[in-house]
């Protein structure tokens, strides 16, 4: 199976409009691309970014509403924003979760059953009991951490929760040579 992505920093390399109009360009061939394709599913994430389109373009919203209840885009973390799962408690990590998933869930109608940590350089060691708590039983991420290479392993967490991973360590200064 393959679904495409794009993850888009919050703040990385450009201001806040900066970002808004790329969404935004992205978010037009994105729907264009699916009514095009109908075969084709995507995955979106982080809240703050709808949050900020449905300011600018809530007809936009509405296309995305529709491709949702269809199944062919699929919302995966539902955090505000992507977490940095290295350095913060677990309770912020808890807090921006659960803000995300309302707003998925109160404002374009989309239950995230799939956690996301994209780019996270690593990860905190309550990871799969914070997901776990949001009902939330695989991951999909990058950059994890430590040796595992492989396309699927079990992550565990601190207290013995398990959760299965689906992603490489890629880019990792711990890739085999």
């Amino acid at each position: 199976h393959l679904m495409g992505t794009c993850h888009v920093d919050v703040a990385w390399h450009g201001d806040e409009e900066q970002y808004a109009n790329y969404l935004e360009q992205f978010t037009v061939i994105l729907l264009d691309m699916l009514d095009q394709y109908p075969d084709m599913t995507y995955m979106i994430e982080q809240a703050y970014h709808y949050r900020k389109l449905k300011e600018r373009r809530p007809d936009l919203i509405e296309r995305l509403k529709k491709l949702i209840a269809e199944g062919r885009v699929e919302v995966v973390g539902g955090m505000i924003s992507t977490a940095d799962s290295n350095m913060p408690c677990s309770e912020s990590i808890v807090r921006n979760q659960l803000l995300g998933l309302r707003w998925f869930e109160q404002e374009i109608g989309a239950k995230v059953e799939t956690a996301w940590l994209v780019d996270a350089f690593g990860s905190h060691a309550q990871i799969p009991q914070v997901f776990e708590s949001f009902k939330m039983k695989q991951m999909m991420s990058t950059r994890f951490g430590g040796d595992k290479h492989h396309d699927y392993f079990i992550a565990e967490g601190l207290d013995g929760t398990k959760l299965l991973v689906a992603g490489r360590d890629a880019f990792s200064l711990n890739l085999p040579t």
